[in-house]
């Protein structure tokens, strides 16, 4: 009982806090933009990952460096794009993502 309640006592702090997916949620729901959709995406994406973490993808992952790379490269290239389009949006009040 003590290893599921760690475990579980872990999971929650992972969602309870407000960072980036859940600030997108609440931003959907406050427009009321398929919020359900949203959601149910998130919460998918969020089982799919926590399941490969489980099974050791990680340790795969950190042992092959051209993969390694491939990931790191696409996660620059999505934040810089990112924060562009924020940076974009804060001067032209332009509130979308994508444009």
């Amino acid at each position: 009982m003590g290893i599921f309640l760690k475990g579980f006592l872990l999971s929650l702090s992972l969602i309870v806090a407000i960072g980036a997916q859940n600030a997108f949620i609440i931003k959907q729901g406050i427009t009321r933009n398929y919020v359900f959709v949203v959601s149910g995406i998130c919460f998918i994406c969020d089982v799919i990952l926590m399941g490969l973490g489980i099974f050791g993808v990680g340790e795969f992952l950190a042992k092959n460096k051209v993969l390694n790379l491939l990931i790191a490269s696409a996660g620059i290239l999505f934040v810089v794009y990112y924060g562009f389009i924020s940076l974009k949006s804060a001067f032209f009040q332009d509130y979308g993502f994508y444009g």
